[in-house]
C-alpha cells in the first residue's frame, strides 16, 4: 500500500531529530511494515516548484498550495489561483498515478486541502481526515470562505478519525451529519521497554538549568492555561522557594504571523511580574526536539493544566520518559491517567489547587517516581507506535478493498 500524508509543515528536520510527533511516528511505523509512504507538505510562499526530497526511506514532496484568497492583495491572489490551482490538480492527479498511490491521510482540517478533496472528485484516491482535539472545536471559527472549504474538506472525507474517544463524541454530537468518528488513539515509538527514550538524541541546554523545577509544554495560549500554573507558583513562592517552573512553547500565530491570541504572551508576563516570581517563572519559548528531551529527562515533573486536549504527544512522552504528571481532569487526561495511581489530576483551574498536587510531587520524590513508572507502563501497553499504525492501516483496508497485513497489499 502506498500512503501519501499530508501534513501543514515541511518535515525534514523533525525526522532527522527524530521528535515523537504523530506523522513521523506513523511513517515510520508503515514502511517498518511493508509498505511506501510519502509526505506531500504545502511548502512555503516560495515553493513555486514541486520539490522532493527523501529521508529514511521516506520521501517528502513540497510545492505551495494556494487558496482561492488571500489577505493582502486579493486581487492578485485570486489571479495567481486561477493560474496555478488546475495545474497543481494535475500534477497531483499525475503523481497519485504515476507512484499508485492507495490513500491520502489529511493531518487535519486545513482550507488548503481543497485540493485534494478536488483529486478524489476526479477519481484520485479516497482520503482519510483526523480531528487532534482543538481543530474540532476550531475549524468552524476562521472566516465564513475559510469554514466553507474546510467544511466540505471534512465533509467529503471517506472516513473521519479522532485521536480520543471525547472528541470523537464530541464532533458526532456538534456535526451529526458527519456520521461516524473513528476512534484512533495516538501512539508512541517506546524503542524498547526501559523508560526514557532509550537512544533519542540529545542536546544540552543553552544555559543553566535549576536543580529544582517542573515544566509545562504547549502552544503559549489560553486553552493551555498557562496563567493557572503561574499562579499556583504565587502560591509556591513561599511554601517551595526552590522550585521552578519552565513554560516551553511558542506563541500560536496564523501563517501570516499575526497572533492567535494577541496580547496573552505580554499578559502572562505582566502575571509573572506582579506575582514577584521573575526569578522562578521562565517563559522559555520554542525548543528544538533535542533540547526539549534534554529539559524534560532532568525535570521533577510535567504539568498539563490545559482546558482542552485531545491526546497530546507531551502526555505520551512524559509517561515515556518515566515522568510524574499533574493533570487538569477533563477527559483528554483522566482517559489515561489515574489519579494517585500513575499521576495527579486536579478538578478545576483553581492555582491553589494546581499548588498543591505540585508540591506532593516536590515533597514525596520516591512516590512520585513510583507514579512516573506506572505511567510508563500505561503508556507501554496500551499508547504505542504499533498499535496506532495498525488501527490506521485497518481502516484503510476498508476503503481500499486490500489488506493490512503487509506492504503488498
Amino acid at each position: 500500500m502506498h500512503i501519501v500524508i499530508v501534513f501543514h509543515t515541511s518535515l525534514p528536520q523533525h525526522i532527522q531529530g527524530g521528535i515523537n510527533t504523530m506523522i513521523v511516528t506513523l511513517a515510520r511505523e508503515w514502511v517498518a511494515l511493508g509498505h511506501r509512504v510519502s509526505i506531500f507538505a504545502p511548502g512555503e510562499w516560495h515553493h513555486r516548484r514541486w520539490t522532493t526530497e527523501t529521508f529514511e526511506k521516506i520521501t517528502i514532496h513540497k510545492k505551495r498550495m494556494r487558496r482561492p484568497w488571500e489577505k493582502k492583495r486579493k486581487v492578485r491572489s485570486v489571479l495567481g489561483f486561477i493560474l496555478e490551482a488546475p495545474v497543481l490538480l494535475w500534477q497531483l492527479w499525475r503523481f497519485c498515478q504515476r507512484e499508485q498511490v492507495d490513500v491520502i491521510h489529511l493531518h487535519t482540517p486545513r482550507s488548503y486541502q481543497w485540493y485534494i478533496l478536488w483529486l478524489q472528485r476526479f477519481r484520485g484516491p479516497p482520503y482519510v481526515l483526523t480531528f487532534h482535539g482543538t481543530d474540532a472545536l476550531d475549524f468552524a471559527n476562521g472566516t465564513p470562505a475559510e469554514f466553507s472549504l474546510m467544511y466540505r474538506v471534512v465533509r467529503e472525507a471517506r472516513a473521519l478519525t479522532s485521536v480520543s474517544r471525547h472528541y470523537a463524541q464530541h464532533i458526532e454530537n456538534r456535526f451529526p451529519e458527519l456520521g461516524t468518528i473513528h476512534y484512533l488513539a495516538n501512539g508512541i515509538d517506546l524503542s524498547g521497554s526501559t523508560p526514557g527514550l532509550v537512544g533519542r538524541k540529545e542536546t544540552p541546554f543553552p544555559g543553566p538549568l535549576p536543580q529544582h523545577y517542573f515544566i509545562i509544554v504547549g502552544w503559549v495560549e489560553p486553552p493551555k492555561a498557562q496563567d493557572v500554573i503561574i499562579k499556583a507558583w504565587g502560591f509556591l513562592k513561599e511554601a517551595a522557594p526552590e522550585l521552578h517552573v519552565l513554560i516551553i512553547g511558542k506563541e500560536a500565530v496564523y501563517s501570516s504571523g499575526e497572533s492567535f491570541y494577541p496580547g496573552y504572551r505580554d499578559s502572562l508576563e505582566t502575571l509573572i511580574d506582579n506575582l514577584g516570581c521573575r526569578n522562578r517563572v521562565h517563559l522559555l519559548g520554542g525548543l528544538d526536539p533535542e533540547t526539549l528531551l534534554y529539559v524534560a529527562r532532568r525535570a521533577e515533573g510535567l504539568v498539563f493544566p490545559s482546558l482542552r486536549e485531545g491526546l497530546p504527544y507531551a502526555l505520551l512522552e512524559a509517561g515515556a520518559l518515566a515522568l510524574p504528571v499533574v493533570c487538569h481532569d477533563i477527559p483528554a487526561f483522566s482517559a489515561i491517567v489515574r489519579h494517585e495511581e500513575n499521576g495527579l489530576l486536579v478538578a478545576g483551574s483553581d492555582p491553589q489547587q494546581w499548588a498543591s498536587a505540585v508540591r506532593r510531587l516536590h515533597e514525596q520524590p520516591k512516590w512520585a517516581k513510583e507514579l512516573g513508572y506506572n505511567l510508563f507502563t500505561t503508556i507501554r501497553d496500551n499508547y504505542s507506535a504499533q498499535i496506532m499504525a495498525r488501527g490506521y492501516l485497518q481502516l484503510f483496508a476498508t476503503l481500499t478493498g486490500t489488506t493490512s497485513d503487509s506492504g503488498a497489499c
